[in-house]
């Protein structure tokens, strides 16, 4: 008998967050903090302590760990496959493995990386990038901005900073390229000019308090999506451990 085929997954980040499998939507958790939490672990490409987890989204519950346990059952549903897990949550730490995931952030960071992508590829990148990051879950929902503390807060909104900031560069990069079509010249133009413009008003322009927020997130731990176009280290390889 052939080994099970692990299901292609596609998780959108930007816009309405949401799974699918094979093309077909699958059901989330219906909790806000259940369903910012894997995008969290999945935008930061890292593993967190448990503790900070629940310090993150679940500090007033009176057992915020078993309030963290009951997400990552609901998440599990949703992400995980008899070939593959998802949810990687050891004893102390918690992560999710997105090897192989078709996760649009990951491919907006390919394509900001390479001086040589194509037309399509910044087409694509810029309509994305026109949606807010964790807007919600599908429609008519709530977005996300509240699924947790302060400092959820502060990272969310210097994330969709960076992520405004970076669409009027490829706005820009849209503009110059020989095979645009005729006429679309114009029409990338114009929509950098409204995220940008050149009065030094652009909207898209981090606000003062963007640089103080990070000082404050790097110093307690917590990390960034960094769709930017700098380097960046491999996504690791998370060796299996005991579910709990």
């Amino acid at each position: 008998m052939a080994p099970p085929q692990d299901q292609a997954i596609e998780i959108p980040l930007f816009g309405q967050l949401r799974v699918r499998r094979d093309a077909i939507g699958v059901p989330g958790p219906r909790s806000r903090k259940s369903r910012a939490l894997p995008a969290f672990l999945m935008a930061t490409v890292r593993p967190y302590r448990r503790e900070k987890l629940c310090e993150l989204f679940w500090d007033l519950p009176a057992n915020p760990k078993a309030a963290l346990r009951w997400a990552l059952t609901r998440i599990r549903k949703a992400v995980d496959s008899a070939v593959r897990p998802r949810i990687i949550a050891g004893r102390e730490r918690v992560a999710f493995d997105g090897a192989g995931l078709n996760v649009d952030l990951r491919a907006i960071r390919t394509c900001l990386s390479d001086a040589a992508a194509s037309y399509a590829e910044l087409e694509d990148a810029a309509r994305r990038l026109g949606e807010d990051l964790l807007d919600g879950a599908r429609r008519g929902s709530t977005r996300l901005d509240g699924a947790g503390d302060a400092a959820f807060a502060s990272w969310l909104a210097a994330e969709r900073e960076d992520a405004a900031v970076i669409r009027a560069g490829v706005l820009g990069r849209l503009a110059r390229p020989p095979d645009a079509p005729r006429g679309a010249v114009q029409t990338w133009l114009r929509l950098r000019e409204e995220a940008a413009p050149d009065d030094g008003s652009a909207k898209a322009v981090p606000s003062v308090g963007a640089p103080r927020r990070r000082v404050h997130l790097r110093a307690r731990r917590i990390g960034f999506a960094g769709c930017g176009t700098g380097p960046r280290s491999p996504e690791p390889r998370w060796a299996p451990v005991r579910r709990r």
